[in-house]
């Protein structure tokens, strides 16, 4: 006789790569786009983003700062 281990209930967590936001955010990629590339729902980046001392939403800014950067470097 064999006893089953009982399935986890609920949802899966999610993991977000903030790497992967930073870069994605410094090439001026909207937020749609980027939940498009990492294959997450706006709802779900926006449920990580407004936590606060997020991760997400210091990932973000970040690659925004870091793409407004380079394209005041290319127009000098």
């Amino acid at each position: 006789m064999t006893t089953k281990t009982p399935k986890r209930r609920g949802r899966k967590p999610i993991n977000i790569d903030y790497a992967q936001v930073e870069h994605l955010a410094s090439l001026n990629l909207g937020i749609m786009s980027i939940c498009k590339a990492l294959d997450i729902g706006w709802d779900t980046f926006d449920k990580h983003r407004k936590k606060k001392n997020s991760e997400l939403s210091e990932a973000l800014e970040r690659g925004k700062a870091k793409g407004l950067q380079r394209a005041t470097s290319k127009l000098m």
